[in-house]
């Protein structure tokens, strides 16, 4: 299992259903959600466009954390939860992410994989 998450990496986030990856550099804080239509403003990671909505995305869902090559998700207090491989997260404490491991945000399962740049 691969936790060193190095400076020429890339975050590959698979969409269960969708064909096309996002792919990411995260940041030291990476807000991970959906469009809030109110206000505006726009996650980082916008899953709003994979159905959001309907499998239960919050606006500010979970945080990507990146320190000292070490990559975290905390969930936002999100109304529908967010797992890691099958394990409920609890609200505001990071977990550290491998590559490989599966996301749930509310109903929505995304597969993590760090990538090098090419």
């Amino acid at each position: 299992d691969q936790t060193y998450f190095d400076d020429d990496m890339l975050l590959r986030l698979e969409v269960a259903g969708s064909p096309t990856p996002i792919m990411l550099y995260p940041s030291l804080e990476t807000v991970i959600g959906r469009r809030d239509p109110v206000s505006g403003q726009t996650p980082d990671v916008d899953l709003g466009v994979y159905a959001g909505y309907r499998l239960g995305i919050s606006r500010r869902h979970a945080v990507f954390s990146l320190s000292d090559h070490a990559l975290d998700i905390i969930d936002q207090g999100s109304s529908n939860g967010t797992q890691l491989n099958g394990r409920a997260l609890a609200p505001s404490e990071p977990q550290l992410l491998r590559s490989g491991d599966q996301l749930t945000f509310g109903k929505m399962v995304v597969k993590v994989t760090f990538v090098r740049r090419s």
